[in-house]
């Protein structure tokens, strides 16, 4: 339990640390969104920090795999674990370069609809029978 309990406490704190450096560097790369007639904001913000959860969540499913092997673990992973990392990177990959340059609407509906249809495998089939 305290582990579990070390882990979230660490999580967060990675989490804070990784968002304000990319706060720092976003402003630097002049990476940010200005507000125009649809925005909610009224300042000007940084855009594109959703990549840093991308990366933080494969990193952690990464040390999960790795820390099950060496520790009893009881962590369940689906049988094709690739398909999630491979549908996680590519909707925060799409998401990120929406965030820095505007695309069409559709070409990223239709991007979705793809990393959709191909992490469909990851679903279980389900008994519908009543």
């Amino acid at each position: 339990m305290y582990f579990l309990i070390s882990i979230f406490i660490l999580t967060i704190t990675l989490i804070s640390i990784c968002f304000y450096i990319y706060i720092r560097l976003a402003k630097k790369f002049n990476l940010i969104d200005k507000p125009n007639d649809l925005s909610k904001h009224y300042n000007s913000i940084p855009t594109g920090s959703g990549i840093i959860l991308v990366t933080y969540l494969i990193i952690f499913f990464l040390l999960c795999e790795f820390l099950k092997t060496y520790y009893d673990l009881n962590i369940l992973f689906p049988n094709r674990y690739y398909l999630i990392f491979g549908s996680i990177f590519l909707l925060g990959l799409i998401s990120f370069y929406d965030d820095i340059k505007n695309v069409h609407f559709f070409y990223r509906l239709t991007m979705h609809f793809f990393v959709v249809l191909i992490s469909t495998p990851l679903f279980s089939y389900l008994d519908l029978s009543f």
